[in-house]
């Protein structure tokens, strides 16, 4: 195996076209993250008052700005700076109205610290530490277990037989691109050029579905412990199928990268095009079948028997 050219990553001019547009979906995806930290870290610099939880509220998931986020939990608080009252909001997105509830659980009427911009004293924010320590002083609940079990059946029960039919489908989608791949690796096409296309649009027909449902299922969870919280109850040989898959895609893609060859309009993609394809083929189907089979185990955890 020949070794990649490094050389051809110095000069963006060369990077092929998927790459840019991974870069631009990273972009748009962590910009609103970006942006609130950028703000909350601006925060930190402003002065903190004390301030009184007024009034706690839930809105319905129409007021949100992504519906699939559900319920908004606001705290409505006031505080005063130089004799003069001021007062702010402080909302969060949960996947249900139980979730919600519990967060907003005896906090009416509670005293917290927020901060304040010293140029402008009606701008101020509730940052995620000093929320913290508010949330700490509550009572503890009594039956936890409960709330748990709610967070985890917001799927609705009438699309179990839809999960089990995308299920199927990105299982079938990743032994295709599996068996492609093999394939492209010993410099053979095993399946018709149509099936270049049908296999990226696959994708997207598995993997939207499967994002939907992933999000129901954990609320709000941290994008950070999203991947945990999702596959704790996958069996083991699953999540190693995924790992796996996410790591020789990246290895694979960078190989195909670095070699890729020259398209001809018309023509049947080459062996390699269909090998660097294929990798990213099965972490995409591997991905979505986990998200989807979680997502059925939890529905199916919570029928009546």
């Amino acid at each position: 195996m020949n070794l990649p050219d490094l050389g051809r990553w110095v000069d963006p001019r060369h990077w092929p076209w998927i790459f840019w547009v991974w870069i631009a979906f990273a972009a748009i995806g962590s910009a609103p993250k970006l942006w609130q930290r950028i703000r909350r870290r601006i925060a930190e610099s402003w002065p903190s008052v004390s301030a009184q939880i007024e009034r706690t509220e839930i809105r319905p998931p129409g007021w949100s700005i992504n519906r699939s986020r559900g319920p908004l939990a606001e705290l409505k608080y006031s505080y005063s700076v130089t004799g003069r009252y001021y007062s702010g909001t402080f909302a969060k997105n949960f996947a249900t109205e139980e979730e919600a509830h519990e967060f907003l659980r005896d906090l009416q009427g509670k005293s917290t610290f927020v901060r304040y911009d010293p140029d402008r004293p009606e701008r101020s924010m509730l940052l995620p530490q000093d929320l913290e320590t508010l949330l700490t002083t509550r009572s503890a609940v009594a039956n936890p277990d409960e709330i748990l079990v709610s967070y985890r059946n917001n799927v609705p029960a009438w699309s179990l037989p839809f999960l089990n039919f995308f299920l199927a489908l990105a299982g079938l989608g990743f032994l295709v691109s599996l068996w492609v791949h093999i394939g492209a690796l010993f410099g053979v096409r095993v399946v018709p050029e149509y099936f270049f296309m049908i296999l990226h649009v696959g994708i997207f027909v598995v993997f939207v579905p499967a994002i939907v449902v992933s999000q129901r299922l954990v609320g709000n969870t941290s994008r950070s412990d999203f991947w945990k919280v999702m596959s704790k109850d996958l069996p083991l040989w699953l999540r190693c199928v995924v790992y796996g898959s996410f790591g020789y895609a990246f290895l694979n893609f960078f190989l195909f990268t670095s070699k890729a060859p020259v398209r001809e309009s018309g023509a049947n993609p080459p062996t390699q095009v269909w090998r660097g394809f294929s990798g990213h083929w099965m972490l995409f189907y591997s991905a979505s079948f986990a998200m989807l089979y979680a997502a059925t185990i939890a529905k199916r955890s919570r029928r009546p028997t």
